[in-house]
């Protein structure tokens, strides 16, 4: 009877060695899976491993890297799956493919389970506490936000109180300001957008409020230097680095990443912090361009 089995596992373990050598590389999943399924029941390592490798090498498809990180992330095997969407994420990126989003998504997801963006989270702002004109902008509201800019420098008005929306933009020698918000009941809100700030002053008369940036960031630092400040590691940010837009939202316990349009060729790029915490919620923003941060934006859910 022990004999038989021996038998039984040595033709298994020969099926599966031709499986690999004969099939002309494993490129899909649904290939793939099955063969380390019979490895493992085997505890041969070894032959998983030379699977893994060569679908790992071969696919070229976004659905089944995802579908092999959640196989092995099912399995309780969390690094192999960071390992394998990383591998997927690359070999996308490569093809220049805005299929490696959710990948990335996923990646930074299983890391933040794993404690491993920790530091991204301990150098977000306190965003109750930035300052706008000397003042916390936590304590602004519509009124107090509308008079930062006198009349004589809105350039535009879109005010409309039957939609509880109100939208001025403004102008002045050192910076170009919009202001704008909600105020209705279901989401009131409100927003303070710097601009122009790559070309180094405003296009109106007169000084506005300055746009003070809270620490890590500065008005001279590249988006790159963002990502370095907040605490991404430098493999981190090689995968993020030609997204056009990244979104980091903050919540009491999670912390999830959104990226869109892989786009290595552009010089724009948009970064955002949002925050959903017991004492906070709103956002800040980020755009830069080839000469450097050009926008800055504040949003407070009051």
């Amino acid at each position: 009877m022990k004999y038989g089995k021996r038998i039984a596992a040595a033709l298994l373990a020969a099926a599966l060695a031709a499986c690999l050598t004969g099939c002309g590389g494993t490129a899909d999943w649904a290939s793939a899976k099955p063969l380390i399924q019979r490895a493992r029941e085997m505890n041969s390592t070894d032959k998983e491993t030379s699977v893994l490798q060569d679908f790992l090498k071969n696919c070229k498809d976004e659905e089944d890297f995802l579908a092999a990180a959640e196989y092995y992330e099912g399995c309780g095997e969390q690094e192999q799956a960071v390992s394998i969407l990383e591998t997927g994420i690359r070999s996308l990126q490569k093809r220049k493919d805005n299929g490696s989003e959710e990948l990335v998504e996923d990646y930074f997801s299983l890391l933040a389970k794993q404690g491993k963006l920790e530091a991204v989270r301990q150098n977000a702002p306190d965003l109750s506490s930035i300052p706008v004109n000397g003042k916390p902008f936590s304590e602004y509201d519509r009124e107090s936000l509308l008079a930062l800019i006198p009349s004589e420098n809105i350039g535009y008005v879109n005010d409309n109180p039957s939609d509880d929306y109100y939208y001025y933009d403004a102008s002045f020698r050192n910076v170009d300001v919009n202001v704008n918000g909600s105020t209705s009941s279901s989401y009131p809100y409100y927003s303070i957008n710097f601009y122009n700030l790559a070309s180094g002053r405003g296009t109106g008369k007169g000084t506005g409020p300055e746009p003070v940036l809270p620490a890590p960031f500065s008005l001279t630092g590249t988006y790159t230097e963002y990502l370095q400040a907040l605490g991404f590691t430098d493999d981190q940010i090689d995968l993020l680095q030609d997204y056009s837009s990244v979104t980091v939202f903050l919540q009491e316990r999670d912390m999830e990443m959104y990226v869109y349009s892989y786009s290595p060729a552009e010089e724009y790029r948009y970064f955002r912090l949002n925050y959903s915490l017991r004492a906070y919620d709103g956002s800040i923003g980020f755009n830069f361009n080839e000469k450097g941060l050009d926008s800055y934006e504040l949003s407070w859910n009051s």
